[in-house]
C-alpha cells in the first residue's frame, strides 16, 4: 500500500511514545481495494522488523525477535484476551475485568504456580489482595469480583492456563474455598486490622496508567472540537448570508 493515501499521528498519552496510522484502502489511481486479510499479523511482523532495524524498544505481539535477532512467530502459552474484553477496552476506553485481573495477578500467580510448596490459600491470598475471589463454577473455576458480585465472572484459565481443577486438584488436593476476610474498623470506618490486606479492586476506571493526564488531554481535545464546530457554524452563517445577498442583488439587477 505504498501508493495509498495515509495520515499519521504521534501520541504521548501512554507510558510509551507511539504512532497511529490510518490508511485509505482504495488506490488513488486504480480505485482497487487493498487486501487487508491477516492485517494484524502483518503489522506485528512489520513492527518487529522496524524495531530490529532502528533499535527501538521491543514490544509484545504475535511476532517476536529471538536470540538470533530473527523475527519469528510467537507461540505464547497464555490465552488471548476474550473478544468481549477486547471490545470493551477498544471502544469504551475502559479497563475490562479481564485486563484488571491480568494486570494485578497474572505475574504473581505465574510465579507461585512454579513453586513446589503450593497450597490453595496462597492462590486465594493473591486474588484477595486484588479484591477478587476464586470459586467453583459448574465443573471448573472462575474468578469473581468481591466488591461487585454482579460482575460477570472470569474463567480462571483465562488468567492462567493452569488455573483449572484438572491441573490443581492433583497437586493441591480437593478445592478449598477462599478464607473469610475479616476487617476491624475504627469510628471513621477505616480498616485498622485485617487478616488479608485488600490493596485494590476493580472499579471500571480508564485503563491508561496516567488517568489525570489522559483526562486533561481529553478535555483539551473536546474544547478544540467545540471551538472548531463553532467556527464552522459561524463561517456557514456568513456564507449563507453572502449567498442570500448575491441572490437578492441578482434579482434586483438582472
Amino acid at each position: 500500500m505504498s501508493d495509498h493515501q495515509y495520515v499519521t499521528a504521534i501520541h504521548r498519552d501512554t507510558d510509551h511514545l507511539h504512532c497511529h496510522v490510518a490508511a485509505n484502502r482504495i488506490h488513488p489511481v486504480t480505485y482497487k481495494v487493498a487486501d487487508d486479510a491477516y492485517d494484524i499479523s502483518k503489522l506485528h511482523k512489520a513492527s518487529r522488523e522496524m524495531e530490529l532495524k532502528y533499535g527501538w524498544t521491543r514490544t509484545h505481539g504475535c511476532y517476536v525477535i529471538n536470540d538470533h535477532h530473527q523475527v519469528v512467530r510467537s507461540y505464547s502459552h497464555q490465552k488471548p484476551m476474550p473478544i468481549e474484553a477486547k471490545k470493551l477496552e477498544y471502544y469504551s476506553d475502559k479497563e475490562s475485568f479481564y485486563g484488571y485481573a491480568v494486570r494485578e495477578c497474572r505475574e504473581e500467580i505465574s510465579k507461585i504456580l512454579g513453586e513446589k510448596n503450593l497450597y490453595w490459600e496462597r492462590l486465594h491470598a493473591v486474588l484477595i489482595r486484588a479484591g477478587l475471589e476464586l470459586k467453583k463454577k459448574d465443573r471448573g473455576l472462575a474468578i469473581y469480583d468481591r466488591v461487585h458480585p454482579e460482575q460477570t465472572p472470569l474463567k480462571a484459565s483465562s488468567l492462567h492456563p493452569q488455573l483449572t481443577l484438572s491441573k490443581l486438584v492433583p497437586r493441591l488436593g480437593e478445592f478449598e474455598s477462599a478464607p473469610r476476610v475479616m476487617e476491624f474498623k475504627n469510628e471513621q470506618w477505616e480498616v485498622t486490622l485485617t487478616n488479608y490486606m485488600v490493596s485494590s479492586h476493580y472499579d471500571d476506571r480508564l485503563h491508561l496508567r496516567d488517568h489525570q493526564a489522559r483526562m486533561t488531554r481529553r478535555l483539551e481535545r473536546a474544547e478544540a472540537r467545540e471551538e472548531l464546530k463553532l467556527r464552522y457554524q459561524h463561517d456557514k452563517k456568513k456564507r449563507n448570508a453572502l449567498l442570500l445577498t448575491q441572490k437578492i442583488v441578482s434579482e434586483l439587477f438582472p
